[in-house]
C-alpha cells in the first residue's frame, strides 16, 4: 500500500489551483530558475510589498493625536501584524486538528496570506478611520469612498505594473480581498472598471455558486469574506483591531480597570486556552514592561487557537464553501475589546481633538483643490467638474499621508 499516495480532496485541490492562479491578463513572468523557487502567490506578495500604495502605509496613522505620547501603530505596523497573525492561525489550524479534516488541502500558504493582509490594508486615506469617513462623506455625491474598493482600485488600475491590469494579481489574491457585500451589494465606492473585472474573477464558478454569491445576503453575511484564504486574514485583522489597539490604549492610560473587569470571559473557554482572569488583568495593568506583554501575547494565542471551519452548504466550490470563524466564547472577547477600544479613544482629548483637526485638514484640501486643481497635481476640471474629475481627488487624497495632508493643507490656506 501506497501511504505516500494523495487523498481524493488533494487531487481535487491540485485539479483547481491552476485555475486560481491565473491572472487576467494571462501572462506570468517566468524568469530562469524562477518556478523552482518562487510560486505565483510570492510573486503576488512581491508586487504588493513593492508597491508605492505600501510605501505609504508608513506615514499613515490608523489613530490620530498619538505621536506625541507613545509608539503608536500605523497602517504599515498593522500589516506586519495581521501577517504574523495569521501565520499563527494557519499553523494552530493545521497542527490542532484531526488529519482528515476535508478543508486541510484548502489551506492557503503564507504568501498568499501575506498577500492578501498586504492588499486589504492598502486602501485607507490618512489619519486612519476618520480619514476613511471623511473621504466617504466628500464623496457621497459622487459614487462614495470605501478603503475595501479603493484597494482594489489601486491593485487592478492604479499601480502601474502591467498595462492595463495594475498589480495583475492572482484570481485567488483578488478574491482574497472580497468581502461578500463587494459582490452582492452597491456598497458606496464601485469603481466600474473594478467591477467590469468581477466576472473574470468568478468565471471558474458554478452557476449555483455564483448565484449564492451574488443573491441577497443575511445580515451576517454582510461582512464576510468570500474566500477561505480572505476569512483567516479578517479574522487577524480583527485581533490586531482588538488586541492590539486596546494595548495602544492601556499604553495611553485611556482603560480604566473598572472597564476591563466588567469584560466576562467564559469560564471553560478560558480554562481551556489557559485565560485565568486574575492574573491576565493584573499583567494587563501592570503598566509597560514584561507582564503586560505577556498578557497581551496570552490573549493574541487564546484567539489564534480558537478558531473553527464552518461550511456553507450553499456553494459547492471548496475555496469559499469553507470558511474561518470564531468560537463563540473568543468572538464575545473580540466584540468587547473593540468596544473597549472605541470607547478609550473617545475618552482621549488628544485622540478627540487630532480627529477633528484631521477631517478639517482633508475638507481643507477638497475644497482647495476644486478651486486650484494644480495643488493636488490634478488637471483642470471646466465649469461642470464630472464624477471621474472627483475620483481623481479622491484618489490623490487617498494616497496621501499624514504628514503630506498637513502640509498641503497649510501651503493651501
Amino acid at each position: 500500500m501506497d501511504l505516500s499516495h494523495p487523498s481524493p480532496a488533494a487531487l481535487q485541490a491540485a485539479r483547481h489551483d491552476w485555475i486560481w492562479r491565473t491572472r487576467r491578463s494571462g501572462v506570468d513572468l517566468q524568469r530562469a530558475r524562477s518556478s523552482d523557487y518562487r510560486d505565483p502567490f510570492a510573486r503576488d506578495r512581491a508586487r504588493l510589498l513593492h508597491s508605492a500604495a505600501s510605501r505609504r502605509l508608513m506615514g499613515k496613522s490608523q489613530v490620530p493625536g498619538l505621536l506625541g505620547s507613545m509608539l503608536p501603530r500605523g497602517w504599515q505596523t498593522h500589516v506586519l501584524e495581521v501577517s504574523q497573525l495569521s501565520r499563527g492561525m494557519l499553523r494552530a489550524l493545521q497542527h490542532l486538528h484531526a488529519p482528515g479534516e476535508p478543508w486541510l488541502p484548502w489551506l492557503p500558504d503564507v504568501n498568499l496570506l501575506e498577500a492578501i493582509a498586504l492588499g486589504r490594508a492598502l486602501g485607507h486615506a490618512p489619519f486612519g478611520t476618520v480619514g476613511d469617513e471623511t473621504l466617504a462623506a466628500l464623496m457621497r455625491e459622487h459614487g462614495g469612498f470605501h478603503p475595501a474598493w479603493h484597494a482594489l482600485r489601486l491593485v487592478q488600475r492604479l499601480e502601474p505594473h502591467t498595462p492595463g491590469h495594475g498589480l495583475d494579481l492572482t484570481r485567488r489574491t483578488l478574491l482574497g480581498l472580497h468581502d461578500r457585500a463587494m459582490l452582492a451589494l452597491p456598497t458606496p465606492g464601485r469603481d466600474p472598471a473594478g467591477l467590469a473585472g468581477q466576472d473574470w474573477l468568478l468565471q471558474p464558478l458554478s452557476e449555483r455558486d455564483r448565484g449564492a454569491l451574488l443573491g441577497a445576503l443575511r445580515r451576517e453575511q454582510v461582512r464576510a469574506a468570500v474566500s477561505l484564504d480572505g476569512s483567516i486574514v479578517q479574522l487577524a485583522e480583527q485581533v490586531a483591531h482588538a488586541v492590539h489597539e486596546f494595548d495602544d490604549a492601556l499604553g495611553l492610560g485611556a482603560v480604566p480597570r473598572e472597564a476591563w473587569d466588567a469584560v466576562v470571559l467564559d469560564p471553560a473557554w478560558a480554562e481551556a486556552v489557559d485565560l485565568q482572569p486574575g492574573p491576565l488583568a493584573d499583567g494587563l495593568f501592570a503598566g509597560p514592561g514584561p507582564a503586560r506583554r505577556q498578557a497581551v501575547g496570552a490573549l493574541v494565542n487564546a484567539l489564534l487557537i480558537s478558531v473553527e471551519i464552518e461550511v456553507d452548504p450553499a456553494i459547492d466550490e471548496p475555496l469559499l464553501h469553507h470558511r474561518a470563524q470564531w468560537m463563540a466564547p473568543a468572538q464575545a472577547l473580540v466584540r468587547s475589546l473593540r468596544a473597549l477600544v472605541a470607547q478609550s479613544w473617545g475618552r482621549a482629548p488628544q485622540v478627540v481633538q487630532a480627529s477633528e483637526e484631521a477631517r478639517q485638514t482633508l475638507q481643507r484640501l477638497w475644497s482647495a483643490a476644486w478651486a486650484a486643481p494644480d495643488l493636488l497635481g490634478l488637471p483642470p476640471h471646466g465649469d461642470q467638474p464630472s464624477d471621474a474629475w472627483a475620483r481623481l481627488l479622491c484618489d490623490r487624497l487617498a494616497g496621501l499621508t499624514d504628514a503630506a495632508a498637513l502640509q498641503l493643507a497649510c501651503h493651501g490656506r
